[in-house]
């Protein structure tokens, strides 16, 4: 068996349970904020209990209706989460409180047959933007609620 490299989202910072899941999609803004993209959504919720942070990710069949397709969509997210998760730890920590964000896609995806290259490419550079401007948006709640 492998040890887990510490940037690897291991299932200590994953969100697993639905009722989790639930809590955060029906958070509201003063402990939870919400960021948008192209084609996903993410919203982060505050948790001032334990100062570390915690990925779920959501594709739904609606938008993506093969499962092929849903599974690529959650590869590239947790990817993304993978190579941000350093900064948002190291904000975690400063302000001293927990986040549980969860990732989804929110509008219908149309998977070509061919390029798939290129389309894997888009849809990463939607989710690094998505996750710079969520950290953005943390960081602005964090210093106006300190």
């Amino acid at each position: 068996m492998t040890k887990l490299k510490d940037s690897s989202l291991g299932p200590e910072k994953r969100i697993k349970s639905s009722s989790e899941f639930l809590r955060i999609l029906q958070a509201r803004f003063p402990e939870a904020t919400k960021c948008y993209s192209e084609w996903f959504e993410a919203k982060a919720l505050f948790k001032f209990e334990h100062a570390r942070v915690r990925y779920g990710f959501t594709v739904g069949k609606k938008f993506a209706v093969r499962s092929v397709d849903r599974n690529l969509v959650k590869r590239l997210l947790r990817e993304s989460a993978r190579s941000n998760s350093a900064a948002f730890e190291a904000l975690a920590e400063e302000k001293k409180v927990g986040l549980d964000i969860n990732l989804r896609l929110k509008k219908k995806y149309v998977f070509p047959a061919q390029s798939l290259k290129s389309l894997k490419q888009e849809i990463r550079a939607d989710a690094d933007l998505l996750m710079k401007n969520l950290y953005d948006k943390v960081t602005q709640c964090c210093k106006g609620g300190s």
